[in-house]
């Protein structure tokens, strides 16, 4: 009787738990889906799409022009005169290699979000994409829009460079692309990682963030950058690469 009586109470006593359970459920104040941080290392990442670069640069790092004028005022006439050269040579050539790669159909925004979500999806992360309403032109989206289903964090990232870069007239070009990055928890808010990912330039340098330029995609004259009678563009061949090593560095920073 007494093993009954026993039985009959812890029964008793699980029917009341459950039944506090599903009134904690039932009234909202139980949210455990919502309320408990998910566990580091995330699982599935929301990616902010990328804005593609006004113009794409290329750019010579120092200019040896030479004022010939004799006398003081001369030369300041002289070098106002070769810096506005310089200028309008930059424009030039930024123009020209935009609409290079314009004709080639082709977007680094389009390529970078791809190869990166890519270089997460190889990690194991689930990566869902979403579309800023609004973002400055090469800054952080001020606001990400929820995805569809529940994220672990937000990634946004921008190109605050994307082009090619010589040290003087006469040496080569190399492909350079600049992206900084941050890594946000969608639960906190809290910035898990922020950095800029550098890939080639003039200097190679070889780092946790840096990535040299393959020497494949140096091209010697500008005006080779922007050919079109070629079965692929120099300057997309050039910039793919750079993508794709971008995508890497992101990938081994942030896993």
């Amino acid at each position: 009787m007494k093993k009954i009586m026993r039985i009959l109470g812890v029964t008793l006593l699980a029917t009341l738990w459950v039944g506090c359970e599903s009134l904690q459920s039932l009234d909202g104040k139980t949210s455990t889906e919502h309320a408990v941080k998910p566990a580091v290392p995330y699982n599935r990442i929301a990616l902010a799409t990328v804005s593609e670069p006004t113009f794409y640069d290329i750019k010579i790092m120092a200019y040896d022009f030479k004022a010939p004028g004799i006398t003081l005022p001369g030369r300041i006439v002289a070098g106002g005169f070769n810096t506005t050269n310089k200028f309008v040579d930059q424009g030039r050539r930024n123009r020209r290699l935009t609409q290079t790669l314009d004709e080639w159909k082709f977007k680094l925004s389009d390529q970078l979000a791809m190869d990166v979500k890519e270089a997460l999806e190889g990690l194991g992360y689930e990566v869902v994409m979403v579309t800023p309403k609004f973002r400055r032109g090469g800054k952080f989206a001020s606001k990400l829009p929820a995805p569809e289903k529940p994220v672990d964090a937000y990634l946004d990232l921008y190109i605050s460079f994307a082009g090619y870069v010589a040290i003087k007239p006469g040496e080569p070009y190399v492909p350079t692309i600049e992206t900084p990055l941050r890594l946000t928890d969608a639960f906190s808010g809290e910035i898990l990682y922020a950095g800029t990912m550098n890939y080639g330039g003039p200097v190679p340098v070889d780092g946790p963030t840096d990535r040299p330029a393959d020497a494949q995609h140096t091209v010697r004259g500008w005006d080779n950058l922007c050919a079109v009678d070629c079965e692929v563009s120099p300057a997309v061949s050039g910039l793919t690469a750079g993508s794709q090593a971008i995508a890497d560095l992101v990938a081994k920073n942030i896993k």
